[in-house]
């Protein structure tokens, strides 16, 4: 149980401020090339503190936990720097929300199971991993599907993406916000996966950063949003512009991870981080699609 939680140690990046917080998870922690490390330090620990002295099931275990967290992180879009520290690069394969209860829930039904009859712990914990598979499957065709829905949907309006990302909506499996790239817009939309697109397909426009507010922030905004957009801001919410990430359009109290964009008293870009409770940005156009 350490060892599948070890890779958050990177939660303490909330203490440098909100930039570390966003920018530093699932990064050095979650890394490849630093979980055996993470995992040889848990497994002596246990070897020095505890009564448990036999190091080959000990830092077979710590790796087993290490390595299935993140291989569990990575089926989910917010991306996992696999490489860190040397790359950058973020890898998501998408098919599970950022949060997933269901996930905790088959879990958690295998973990009280054992607590509730000893008896059973082990059979039911094992029954309760075997489920996740099924489940990521099941996640994984619903992706598949709302992916290919979106991609006629999309065709119909002459709409040739350069990339189509879907992300999964809380407690509901089947229903997925998916978002279009081209150089010039995103295309977002709402599908089922059984049943295709719900409502409209919204498009925004994409514009350039103005040079005064380029930065290592915006460059790292840029590097770590799936679908990083900039977007005027409201009178009441402060004016001027700010970045936002479609992937988080249908979020429930409102978009997160919003950072307003201006320049200081020296001229120096500078930013600042907006509440959660801020509505989705509105569509520059948006299709009525009808049924096929």
């Amino acid at each position: 149980m350490i060892a599948s939680n070890l890779p958050d140690l990177d939660a303490v990046t909330f203490l440098g401020g909100y930039d570390y917080m966003v920018f530093g998870r699932r990064t050095i922690t979650h890394s490849v090339l630093i979980m055996p490390f993470l995992a040889l330090g848990l497994a002596l620990a246990f070897r020095r503190w505890t009564s448990l002295k036999d190091p080959g099931p000990l830092i077979g275990l710590s790796l087993l936990g290490v390595f299935l967290h993140t291989g569990l992180d990575l089926f989910n879009s917010w991306g996992v720097e696999v490489f860190a520290p040397l790359s950058a690069a973020r890898f998501g394969i998408g098919w599970l929300g950022i949060v997933d209860p269901w996930i905790w829930a088959i879990l958690g039904v295998g973990l009280i199971a054992g607590l509730i009859r000893p008896v059973w712990s082990l059979a039911a914990n094992r029954i309760a991993l075997g489920l996740l598979v099924p489940w990521i499957m099941f996640c994984g065709a619903g992706h598949g599907l709302a992916i290919a829905h979106f991609r006629e949907s999309i065709s119909r309006l002459r709409v040739r993406p350069d990339r189509i990302e879907a992300y999964a909506q809380l407690m509901e499996p089947l229903r997925w916000s998916v978002v279009a790239s081209t150089p010039a817009a995103y295309y977002q939309g709402d599908v089922h996966a059984l049943a295709g697109l719900q409502g409209r397909v919204r498009v925004f426009f994409r514009t350039e950063i103005p040079e005064p507010l380029r930065g290592p922030f915006t460059a790292s905004y840029f590097a770590w949003a799936s679908a990083p957009l900039v977007r005027p801001l409201s009178a009441d919410q402060g004016g001027g512009l700010a970045l936002v990430d479609l992937r988080f359009v249908n979020r429930i109290g409102g978009m997160p991870f919003v950072a307003r964009l201006y320049t200081d008293p020296l001229g120096r870009p500078a930013h600042t981080w907006l509440a959660w409770q801020l509505t989705a940005p509105a569509a520059d156009q948006e299709y009525e699609l009808p049924r096929l």
